[in-house]
């Protein structure tokens, strides 16, 4: 016993009770975190251009998209413009059907379209290697069983696929 007449803790006592505090500590930080786990839900999905494909004055557009969502993703229609340089590449999209698109999933989606002259043009240069590149916007508005009009965007460049001609990328 110490002067004050409570019982001396030894420093291997110490140590034990220190340890334990903190193991418990973990314990309980990791109990906390694991319960606030959120889900994902509502956001708008990420698309983008899988490849293009120009064949008899149609051009044939691979379109990917990913679900963001933990919750699977029912798309029931697409508006889809394509524009090169600024310019609308298309008249008219064909639209598939409907598509169900998994959690954090991603599905490819194969679009056809009559091209409009000045995308024949700017993708025959492209073909030619007049041009080593052409830029491209594509806008999507998705229509989904829980509300409709849901946009997205995506930029970036097309490059001709060596060997491949009419193909890109």
């Amino acid at each position: 016993m110490n002067q004050a007449g409570e019982p001396d803790l030894t420093s291997t006592t110490k140590r034990i009770l220190v340890m334990s505090s903190a193991a418990l500590l973990s314990v309980m930080l990791l109990a906390a975190c694991g319960g606030a786990v959120r889900q994902i839900k509502g956001e708008a999905p990420m698309i983008g251009l899988d490849g293009l494909t120009r064949s008899n004055g149609d051009l044939i557009l691979n379109v990917s998209i990913r679900n963001v969502n933990d919750f699977r993703f029912e798309v029931s229609g697409l508006n889809l413009w394509l524009e090169l340089d600024d310019t609308p590449a298309a008249e008219t999209w064909v639209a598939p059907g409907r598509l169900s698109i998994a959690p954090r999933g991603r599905e490819v989606v194969r679009m056809q379209g009559t091209a409009t002259a000045s995308a024949e043009e700017q993708l025959q240069r492209l073909t030619n290697a007049e041009q080593d590149n052409l830029r491209w916007r594509l806008k999507v508005v998705i229509d989904d069983t829980h509300r409709n009009g849901q946009p997205a965007e995506a930029r970036g460049f097309l490059h001709a696929v060596p060997g491949q001609p009419n193909r890109f990328r």
